[in-house]
């Protein structure tokens, strides 16, 4: 039994109060939330009074550590493969493979990418002179906010990495495959790395889950047991380089990833989790109907007994109405309209109370009750109403009335008073009749249970809404029905995690709920770590000779930028203890690295519009529109410019196309090369092109 199962209905109910409920010592029960061994008989009476179903707890638990086992066995079985392939770099002039672990440098991530930036040549010109000596460096120094590679892989199920040629990630994915496998990240996953050039170009062009069971073949692991590990998301799907695939495997591998990541995303512990949420949200429902439908009948025999309890306390409100109104009276020195409204108050106060005693009484012990004192007053009462009554109804004055009628009056007040008074004791009577006592028992209780139930429904009301949201949302929308249960059991795995990498300017499909992110230039703080741990165990004085002499000249820093680059100045010096003093080779080299020799180094020939358009004349090409733009300081220029400059150079290529459309359709196909594999700078805004 695992604690990540049961920790949050832990809230629902006090350890004590459960103790108490099921009857055991808290020791138990504190054992079941941490998910150390107890009785099975123990074990059902927690997970009942929790309304838990303990059959499908046993049996999701049972699964999990089945599937844990597996991916624990599978796992060891891979890390040899994944050291193998994954441990190791040797990139450019290398003599020998050095440690990935001894060169890694922490990758860094912009969550915004930089050429899908919307801004207008008026903005880039802004606030700057063209002709400063921080130029190269005036925009670099502009970037987004970094964010760790770690971070943005660990929080999005889904990522595209996008990055310029040499900027490191295809070294990122292999660090992500050893942190994996030693247990440092994702240690519950299997780490699985797919070379896209490698798949595509497969022989028998097999699906992608028949290319990784294959390779795990050879690991002596089945069909059966990869699908298994998918199916409850327990990869670290990595696939690298989609931009080295060739051109006629394009859609056949973006199809494969498509289906691959729908058909994998979500874990089959995922679906029965959420069934398991909705039957205890069902259960929940139909216990909260039960309550409502115990709260109603109890509020009708509330009702009920509240009507009759009630007569009791009218009795004594009535009797001081009526001692209150015939106080009033005694001070009076006439009978005018004032006197007969009041005298009209005690004759309706005196029927009612008549009326409520004759039903206590009756309540009470089923007998008629007579107070002839009463009744004669109340006789008396309203013959003297109904006399002054006429007399103001005839229009005859009753401000002067006769001495001796209103010395009546006065006679027939003073005598209610103590007829009024002797009523007390008899009501107060009833309150100690054991009938009345029963009645009051009997209403206090139903009233508590009524706000008992009440407070029990809002409860549960609120637990549901809380625990258990809308099934409606959940199966709209899955996302938040994942979000909410990966926030209720963060130790589940719900999600399989998907990353792709790609050239920056090579990506012409967006993947579905895939996040695309680009991988940040080094800064300096990365540029000095990657320095010191080249030369840490070689030479300790060419790092700092290195890191001195990179201070000092700016157009080189702009090479460290790059992981790459940065990689064939740490050769050069290494080789030379200086950089060239001729500038020119260097940058000669660096181009020749992005143009050709990176993609040759790892046998990728991408499609080329022009054959006959080398390299070298892409060099070329580039010289002559640098030329042009800089003589006239258009740093910033818009993508039918650059076009053209390229449609003019191509038509004098030996297999040139004649016609206008079609120079400028592959004028644009060229310059879209070119950026792959330089890593020009776009803007999306207006489609314009920058030098870096």
């Amino acid at each position: 039994m695992r604690k990540k199962s049961l920790k949050a209905s832990e809230d629902g109910l006090a350890q004590k109060e459960l103790a108490a409920k099921i009857v055991c010592s808290r020791q138990p029960i504190s054992k079941f939330f941490n998910g150390q061994q107890i009785s099975s008989e123990l074990f059902v009476k927690i997970c009942e009074a929790l309304n838990l179903s303990w059959e499908e707890i046993r049996e999701n638990e049972q699964n999990t550590q089945c599937i844990d086992t597996l991916v624990n066995e599978v796992r060891q079985k891979a890390q040899p493969d994944i050291v193998d392939k994954c441990g190791t770099m040797r990139v450019l002039d290398m003599r020998q493979p050095i440690s990935l672990n001894d060169i890694y440098t922490d990758v860094y991530i912009l969550e915004k990418i930089t050429g899908s930036q919307h801004l207008e040549i008026d903005q880039l010109n802004y606030d700057y002179n063209p002709d400063s000596d921080d130029f190269d460096r005036h925009w670099l120094s502009k970037r987004e906010k970094r964010v760790s590679g770690i971070y943005i892989v660990d929080k999005s199920s889904k990522v595209v990495i996008l990055g310029k040629p040499g900027s490191g990630k295809t070294t990122f994915l292999k660090f992500l495959c050893l942190q994996c496998i030693s247990g440092k990240f994702k240690s519950k996953r299997l780490p699985i790395f797919i070379s896209l050039k490698e798949f595509a170009e497969a022989e028998g062009s097999p699906s992608l889950l028949t290319f990784i069971q294959q390779r795990f073949e050879q690991l002596s692991v089945t069909e059966d047991e990869i699908v298994r590990i998918l199916t409850y998301s327990r990869g670290l799907i990595v696939l690298d380089g989609l931009d080295e695939v060739n051109e006629e495997d394009s859609k056949k591998v973006i199809t494969e990833i498509e289906k691959f990541s729908y058909t994998y995303s979500l874990s089959t512990l995922f679906n029965e989790d959420v069934k398991i949420h909705l039957n205890k949200r069902n259960k929940m429902q139909a216990f909260i109907e039960r309550l409502q439908n115990k709260t109603e009948k109890s509020k009708v025999i509330l009702k009920q007994l509240e009507k009759k309890y009630k007569l009791f306390y009218n009795l004594s409100v009535t009797k001081e109405n009526i001692k209150e109104e015939i106080d009033k009276l005694q001070t009076t020195k006439k009978i005018g309209r004032r006197e007969l409204k009041q005298i009209k108050r005690v004759l309706d106060s005196l029927a009612l109370l008549n009326k409520n005693i004759q039903k206590v009484c009756q309540l009470l012990d089923n007998q008629q009750y007579r107070n002839e004192e009463l009744d004669s007053l109340e006789s008396k009462l309203k013959e003297l109403y109904e006399k002054h009554k006429s007399n103001e109804n005839s229009s005859k004055s009753i401000e002067q009335n006769d001495e001796n009628d209103f010395n009546y009056f006065l006679n027939l007040i003073e005598k209610s008073k103590p007829i009024i008074e002797n009523l007390h004791p008899y009501i107060e009577s009833f309150f100690n009749h054991p009938n009345y006592v029963a009645l009051k028992q009997k209403y206090e209780n139903y009233k508590q249970e009524c706000d008992n139930l009440d407070q029990e429904i809002e409860q549960k009301v609120k637990e549901i809404e809380k625990e258990y949201p809308d099934i409606n949302d959940i199966e709209k929308y899955p996302d938040r029905g994942l979000a909410f249960l990966s926030k209720r059991f963060p130790d589940k795995i719900y999600e399989t995690h998907f990353i792709i990498t790609c050239r920056i300017a090579s990506l012409d499909f967006n993947f579905s709920k895939f996040t695309e992110v680009e991988i940040a230039d080094f800064n300096e703080k990365q540029i000095q770590t990657f320095v010191h741990k080249w030369f840490d165990l070689k030479d300790s004085i060419k790092e700092k000779r290195f890191l001195q002499q990179l201070s000092t000249d700016v157009n080189i820093q702009e090479l460290a930028n790059s992981p790459l680059l940065l990689t064939l100045l740490c050769l050069v010096f290494e080789d030379e203890g200086n950089f060239p003093k001729n500038r020119s080779d260097l940058y000669d080299n660096g181009i020749n690295i992005l143009l050709k020799k990176w993609d040759i180094e790892r046998n990728i020939y991408r499609d080329e519009i022009y054959k006959s358009l080398t390299n070298e004349r892409k060099q070329d090409l580039l010289s002559q529109v640098a030329l042009i733009t800089f003589n006239r300081k258009d740093y910033f220029f818009k993508q039918r410019e650059v076009e053209k400059h390229i449609s003019t150079y191509i038509r004098n290529l030996p297999d040139a196309k004649i016609d206008p459309e079609a120079l400028r359709l592959d004028s644009g196909a060229v310059l879209k090369s070119i950026e792959a594999q330089l890593g020009f700078r776009k803007n999306d805004g207006e489609k314009f092109f920058y030098w870096q």
